[in-house]
């Protein structure tokens, strides 16, 4: 049967339509609302769509139902448990397919794992393909991106433009450690790293106060440990203005 010269170009149309749209939106970066972000990340993560995960680093069905009530962040940072980059590597699987929400899961542990080369090979096209799937603010996205594509492809002698430009980053950063909250531009999230790397410095001094009286008999310890929360809870609340007055 002959389809008219019409219809023909309607379908083809129709065709072309659909598979331009089905390509931007597989491989849009993730924004928080309707933003797009600039042409030239968008053409970064297109081609990072197509970046294929090492079959061996996909966790089994098996690695799923053992880990399914566990968290990325806790094996990745070691929130209470030993860290293990393997777990937190599976863990983060596991998120990403279960709605990848966290700032510190899914997505975003994975693009520091592959970014950083935690438990893994060191892959910095596997790390910008989590970034653009990473969500955040559009401008949040673009520096997280930017930032992984800069390190991809500057010479390894070659300083991080930022790290020219502007003065006082930490310097893991300027050594190419990568970490999510190294591109936040929200206030909220900014709290949340902020709270983190708390948390993380309270784990390390617990971790070397325990380390420090081990030795000592036990009800020394106990002793040292109650002076210590007592401590802790000065330092830590009581001199933050909003508390002052219940602590008088």
């Amino acid at each position: 049967m002959t389809i008219p010269i019409f219809q023909q170009h309607t379908v083809a149309l129709v065709v072309i339509f659909a598979a331009l749209l089905g390509s931007v939106w597989a491989a849009s970066a993730k924004a928080e609302g309707d933003d797009f972000v600039g042409s030239d990340v968008q053409a970064v993560c297109d081609k990072a769509v197509n970046v294929q995960v090492p079959v061996n680093d996909i966790p089994t069905d098996a690695d799923q139902a053992a880990l399914k009530n566990w968290l990325s962040a806790d094996s990745y940072y070691g929130n209470g448990v030993k860290t293990d980059y393997t777990v937190a590597r599976k863990c983060a699987f596991n998120e990403r397919a279960s709605g990848d929400e966290s700032l510190f899961g899914g997505s975003r542990i994975l693009m520091m794992i592959y970014a950083n080369g935690y438990g893994v090979t060191k892959n910095l096209d596997l790390a910008i393909k989590f970034a653009c799937e990473s969500g955040g603010s559009t401008a949040e996205v673009e520096r997280r991106v930017h930032h992984l594509n800069e390190l991809k492809t500057k010479p390894a002698d070659q300083p991080l433009r930022a790290c020219i430009e502007r003065r006082g980053l930490p310097a893991d950063y300027c050594n190419g450690r990568v970490d999510v909250c190294d591109d936040v531009t929200n206030g909220e999230r900014e709290e949340d790293c902020a709270q983190r790397a708390s948390d993380i410095v309270e784990a390390e001094n617990k971790a070397s106060m325990h380390n420090f009286i081990s030795s000592w008999p036990a009800e020394h310890q106990k002793s040292f440990e109650k002076l210590y929360n007592v401590a802790d809870l000065y330092f830590g609340v009581g001199l933050h203005p909003e508390n002052s007055a219940e602590m008088r």
